[in-house]
Parts: structure tokens; sequence; C-alpha cells
């Protein structure tokens, strides 16, 4: 029995360090979405407004309860369809960064709501 054999990996290193730029690009842009629009989610899923917190908290539930897969298919091929055209790598960094905003946001409010009136006071 013989084990893998790495030696073809070096007529490939150029591809694959590549393919790890474009991956730290595309993972450092959606972090940023993500932080960004989790903030304004996080402060309207708590807000004393019931319209804005029914909204906000519906989106959130649509986000939370589709796959990342299907989100990322249906901004790609599904905005087209609409008339809005996306590079891959946009579309990449919207999905992901919208994606993951949704849970930023659930883990900011929790935050928020955990802070006991006392310390918002001080």
């Amino acid at each position: 029995m013989t084990g893998l054999d790495f030696s073809v990996l070096a007529e490939y290193y150029p591809m694959l360090l590549a393919g790890l730029v474009w991956t730290c690009i595309l993972c450092a842009c959606s972090i940023a979405l993500s932080l960004v629009a989790g903030v304004p989610l996080s402060v309207a899923s708590i807000s004393r407004n019931r319209g804005l917190r029914s909204i906000t908290r519906f989106f959130l539930w649509i986000f939370r309860g589709t796959p990342l897969l299907l989100q990322l298919f249906l901004i790609y091929f599904g905005l087209p369809q609409i008339g809005i055209y996306l590079s891959p790598m946009a579309a990449g960094i919207i999905g992901l960064g919208v994606h993951y905003a949704v849970y930023n946001a659930d883990v900011m409010a929790a935050g928020i709501v955990a802070i006991e009136s006392g310390q918002h006071e001080a």
C-alpha cells in the first residue's frame, strides 16, 4: 500500500496560491460586510418599534432558514433574471456577507440584551 503522492502538487502550486489569495480576499470582504450589516440588524431586531422589529425578525428568519448554498445560487443566478448582474466575486461577497450578518446580528442582539439595566445607566 502506498501513501499519497504530493509530488504532483508542485505542478499546480501557482494555481493553488492564486486560489488561496482570492479566498482570503473573499473572506476578508465578507467578514467586513457581515460585521457592518450585523450591527444595524441586531439593533433593529431588538427595537421598540414593533413594525421595524417584525420586518427585521422576518428577514433574519428567512436567511437563517435557508441554506447558504441556496442563497449563493439565488444571488448569482436569480438576480440576473430580474436585471441585476453581479460578478462571481461580488455575488460571493454579498451572499456570504448577508448570510453571516444574520448570525452576527443574533449574537450581537443577545449581547445587548444580556447587559443589565444598571450597566446601561452607567
